[in-house]
């Protein structure tokens, strides 16, 4: 679900139509990079609270502006942490289903 809320709002259609897939991957992996440290710095994320996965251990570089803004992430943390998930989630499904073919 966060997933899909991310990309939904973080990624606006112009830019996702004015660039190529390589370039969003690229763009992406630039913007996890330099958001990482940042954000386990402000969440006090330790290599320890990655016992179920290492490999996704990786202290990242200083922030640079990126497609990501600190203050987008920031915001978006916020009001991810404020929704039932799983509410959400129901809500989406009983909208497909009244959505016609």
């Amino acid at each position: 679900m966060t997933d899909y809320l991310f990309f939904d709002e973080c990624f606006t259609t112009d830019y996702l139509l004015e660039n190529s897939y390589e370039q969003f991957c690229k763009d992406l992996y630039f913007a996890y990079d330099h958001l990482n440290l940042y954000l386990s710095e402000k969440y006090h994320i330790i290599e320890g609270d990655y016992k179920d996965y290492p490999s996704e251990c990786y202290s990242g570089s200083p922030y640079e502006d990126c497609i990501l803004p600190i203050e987008m992430i920031d915001d978006f943390i916020i009001r991810v942490s404020s929704i039932n998930l799983e509410e959400y989630y129901k809500k989406i499904l009983e909208a497909k289903q009244n959505v016609k073919p």
